[in-house]
């Protein structure tokens, strides 16, 4: 074959690449300005998860360091209760909440404390400071007057039917589902949102483990980041199935996990430990072990 044949389709074959490049582009881009109904309603779900567990998330360090947070705020023996609500609300939008976002809703006097309502993207929830504006409370006060309510019995035998039979499995849950697979491979779910920190921490490691199985043809992968399943060349879309799947479980937010759909967990539990990363690693490897029979 001569040079200029070869040349020719060397340069034939460039133009397709790019022309494939191009269309993967534009296909991209038209599944993101399409918007879907079942997507939105997929990504206003995970929205409306995710929202009141941020602002949770710091009321349960909260507790963790320490019940009360003193604001170092003087001079407010004679404040009145709107100046100690703004301030507070300064206080934890400066301090508690990373960008802000909390806005004050109203100021009520219960005992010696007032009760400061206020509002994060969209949820309304109560923070309590005392009338001196030297401590902010953060969760709930409870009044020592009054009488517990009665909370009916537990229900144990749901509690015991969701932790699972193998003792590896330290924080999925077991669903008591069959497990669903394709080819005989199970199917391994991430939902996830590129936004999210508690996702940006334990995707490379799912990435890591699961792809080590994809690759050695044991499991079948799903990561849904913003939508597309960033796992796959083509950036598959969501389906409206995975997404009723999402809300079956009644998962919390994102990162969620859903493996062989026996076993599922909200959240990244072992974020806070020394050892984070080896145990998310090595809790993602048992469950599928689990699921393969190895």
């Amino acid at each position: 074959m001569s040079e200029e044949n070869t040349d020719e389709k060397k340069e034939e074959r460039e133009e397709k690449t790019d022309t494939h490049k191009e269309e993967n582009t534009e296909t991209h881009k038209e599944h993101v300005e399409k918007k879907p109904e079942y997507e939105k309603e997929f990504q206003e779900t995970f929205e409306k998860k995710r929202k009141p567990y941020v602002f949770a998330a710091v009321i349960v360090i909260a507790f963790v360091v320490g019940y009360f947070v003193t604001p170092t705020i003087t001079g407010f023996m004679t404040a009145s209760p709107s100046q100690i609500g703004n301030k507070m609300v300064s206080f934890v939008n400066e301090n508690l909440i990373p960008g802000g976002g909390v806005t004050l809703v109203s100021v009520e006097t219960m005992s010696d404390l007032y009760v400061i309502t206020v509002s994060f993207e969209g949820n309304d929830m109560p923070l309590y400071a005392t009338k001196d504006g030297k401590f902010l409370i953060l969760g709930n006060v409870v009044d020592t007057t009054q009488p517990i309510p009665d909370q009916g019995p537990i229900n144990t035998s749901t509690v015991k039917s969701d932790i699972p039979e193998n003792t590896d499995i330290k924080t999925f849950l077991d669903s008591g589902e069959e497990i669903c697979s394709v080819d005989g491979k199970p199917i391994i779910r991430m939902y996830s949102f590129s936004e999210c920190d508690f996702c940006a921490w334990t995707k490379p490691i799912f990435e890591k483990v699961v792809g080590e199985y994809v690759e050695a043809g044991k499991v079948t992968a799903y990561l849904w980041e913003d939508n597309f399943n960033i796992m796959s060349e083509d950036l598959e879309e969501i389906s409206e199935e995975e997404v009723l799947l999402y809300q079956k479980y009644g998962l919390d937010g994102v990162p969620a996990f859903i493996f062989g759909c026996k076993y599922y967990r909200s959240g990244a539990p072992f974020i806070n430990e020394e050892n984070g990363e080896t145990m998310e690693e090595d809790e993602f490897r048992a469950v599928i072990e689990d699921l393969i029979g190895e």
